[in-house]
């Protein structure tokens, strides 16, 4: 994952070498991905896998609003503390102006888990026979930060870091949801504006 990271950086720094005349990202931008996402509990050694998917349109005074979902798919390294634990999220981002194809941005997403703890994980074996519920929906906080470059008027590349807190609620002790959500891969665009629904950027404003 750090490699991956790594290389993604590389790529975007290559590409943000190249000048252009004025900034890409503009309101009416609509875009979208579906791609796997990792997450590094901070309350324990696991590593959690997702697929997530997120939507994001930019308004004028560059911010845009987004939501995104996470559905969960395992955990690895761990004690298998989660059966499911998926999460949806919606909220608002910040973009730095840039007078290239890069997007830098920072953004705020409260949001809500359905969480269900594993009744076979050794840590809860004996716990969770006492409980009366295992799943639960829960509240979460999070903020994200991430950047985006945009290739071509198909098809951007980006990574997101997301910390998200929360806890999972039920007739037995509370259980960490803490996290910090790493999503990186392709991403998607239409331009979306009143009249006008296409991939090419609007000419005219």
């Amino acid at each position: 994952m750090k490699s991956a990271l790594i290389l993604l950086f590389c790529v975007v720094s290559f590409c943000s070498n190249a000048q252009f005349e004025k900034r890409y990202v503009d309101y009416g931008l609509l875009r979208f991905q579906g791609n796997l996402a990792f997450g590094a509990p901070l309350t324990r050694s696991a590593t959690n896998m997702y697929f997530a998917g997120d939507v994001d349109y930019y308004l004028k005074g560059n911010v845009s609003v987004n939501g995104g979902i996470f559905y969960f798919v395992n955990e690895y390294g761990g004690q298998d503390v989660f059966k499911q634990n998926h999460s949806l999220f919606a909220g608002f981002s910040y973009h730095f102006p840039t007078n290239n194809h890069l997007d830098p941005y920072v953004g705020i997403q409260p949001g809500v888990s359905l969480s269900r703890l594993n009744s076979e994980s050794l840590l809860f074996i004996d716990v969770v026979a006492m409980s009366s519920f295992e799943a639960s929906i829960n509240p979460l906080f999070s903020v994200h930060a991430g950047m985006n470059f945009f290739a071509n008027k198909y098809f951007n590349v980006f990574v997101n870091v997301k910390y998200q807190r929360g806890k999972h609620f039920s007739d037995i002790p509370a259980q960490s949801i803490e996290e910090l959500k790493i999503t990186l891969g392709l991403g998607y665009m239409l331009w979306a504006r009143k009249g006008y629904c296409k991939f090419r950027k609007p000419e005219v404003d």
